[in-house]
């Protein structure tokens, strides 16, 4: 999904806005849906906490301390800027 995002920024900043890019924003905002059902949390977390019988999860594969908590709306804006653009050059 971070590669998502990214490519969806590329796309609107460089006006190479194809159908891999509405396919990046399709994905995203599929995921979107999904934390807000899940309460900002995949909807398998709870799953994922109850079957490891861990308390804390991460989102990512990476280490804990390479997010911080606010990584998801800086990830939101990143995108929602790349979306204007790509809606401004389309």
């Amino acid at each position: 999904m971070l590669a998502a995002v990214f490519y969806v920024f590329y796309s609107g900043v460089s006006a190479n806005v194809s159908v891999l890019s509405w396919l990046a924003v399709g994905l995203i905002c599929v995921e979107g849906i999904a934390l807000m059902i899940g309460k900002g949390d995949c909807p398998l977390h709870v799953y994922a906490q109850r079957t490891t019988g861990k308390k804390v999860l991460n989102d990512t594969y990476l280490p804990q301390w390479v997010f911080f908590s606010g990584y998801k709306k800086i990830l939101t804006v990143i995108f929602l800027i790349g979306l204007i653009f790509m809606l401004i050059n389309n």
